[in-house]
């Protein structure tokens, strides 16, 4: 499994990098769609590690010794946790992504921000202007990229 692992964020990493050093739009539905529903699973498992460790670290500096598990939870811990955590099963959030990336206006947002607005999504919470910035901010980086030719 490690090699697996190993191999799927090698590849990914040389595909991004392909497409930043060409300077296309990168297509984030089109790599999304072409990995079957494990490999997106193994990319969502890859994304809560790496956020529940940057979450961990951070607190480290950021927090007094025992600040972390105070009742009630310090506002300052329960704002970084409710912007950062999944809080839903990986299988449920793979899904939701699947059905955004069918819109074609959603090509372009980033891995990060389609996760996270996934995850608001299945929160009940009203996504659209998440989904209106996000398009946005795609949109500019692509135009920012065109300048710098």
């Amino acid at each position: 499994m490690l090699i697996f692992r190993l191999k799927f964020f090698l590849i990914s990493f040389l595909i991004l990098n392909l497409k930043i050093i060409a300077q296309e739009r990168y297509n984030y539905a089109e790599v999304w769609n072409g990995w079957n529903n494990n490999t997106r699973y193994v990319y969502l498992w890859g994304f809560l590690d790496g956020g529940d460790a940057t979450y961990g670290i951070a607190g480290e500096y950021w927090l007094n010794e025992g600040d972390w598990f105070k009742e009630p939870e310090l506002p300052k811990v329960k704002i970084v946790r409710e912007k950062t955590h999944l809080f839903f099963e990986l299988e449920v959030i793979r899904e939701v992504i699947t059905e955004l990336y069918k819109d074609p206006a959603n090509s372009y947002i980033s891995f990060t921000k389609i996760v996270y607005i996934s995850r608001d999504k299945i929160k009940g919470d009203d996504i659209e202007e998440s989904i209106r910035l996000a398009r946005k901010e795609a949109n500019e980086n692509y135009l920012m990229m065109q300048k710098r030719k």
